[in-house]
């Protein structure tokens, strides 16, 4: 078969329409999650709660702030995300954020899986040591274990564990340290902030949610 200019822009064409399509239709899937995690936060909310999510809902700034989680809102699969996300646009009375972690925290979820949202909540857990100007808390030899059995390797805490300090869910070590000197053991440190706490307190009730 002879390849033809006309040829190549119909086969160029068709892939065209159907990666559009697919595009489209997985960021409509992923709005409407957003949306039936906003209407199930909704039905649990008192009358007075609802008419105030109404006014908010249907004012500029609540407007401007659906815009600002577009972004995170079709770039992210996870449900948790979703969930959280929706409690945050609800402006849910247990979790007051300011509009600084808001924004923090909503750019964070762009690409978020659900498999870094779950070692976040493992190593919030972590038992914190007292330091300046933050606690620290450490995976390290002897409680590797913990996140080894669910399928963490040591690679994989390393990325990940960056990947929570460049979205400040974590904070760099507040401690100069080389961790341990022996050459049988090793430690990797970083910072715990009330931020850190309060942000795996939303993702566990969005996860606590969607069960």
């Amino acid at each position: 078969m002879e390849v033809t200019t006309k040829s190549v822009l119909s086969v160029g064409k068709g892939v065209y329409d159907f990666l559009s399509h697919s595009y489209q239709s997985r960021q409509r899937k992923r709005v409407e999650t957003f949306l039936k995690c906003v209407d199930l936060r909704y039905s649990s909310m008192s009358l007075e709660d609802r008419k105030t999510l109404d006014e908010y809902i249907h004012s500029d700034i609540g407007q401007d702030i659906l815009a600002e989680f577009a972004d995170s809102i079709t770039q992210t699969s996870s449900e948790t995300v979703q969930m959280a996300l929706a409690l945050l646009y609800c402006n849910d009375t247990e979790h007051d954020f300011s509009d600084a972690e808001t924004k923090t925290f909503v750019a964070a979820m762009i690409g978020m899986t659900d498999d870094l949202i779950d070692f976040f909540l493992e190593v919030s857990t972590l038992d914190q040591q007292a330091a300046t100007p933050y606690n620290r808390a450490g995976i390290h030899s002897n409680n590797v274990e913990r996140f080894s059995q669910r399928g963490w390797n040591e690679e994989t805490i390393y990325v990940y564990t960056n990947d929570l300090i460049r979205s400040h869910f974590l904070l760099p070590d507040p401690v100069t340290s080389f961790g341990y000197h022996d050459p049988d053991k090793w430690g990797l440190w970083f910072g715990i902030t009330d931020r850190t706490l309060k942000v795996a307190r939303l993702i566990s009730k969005a996860k606590m949610l969607i069960e």
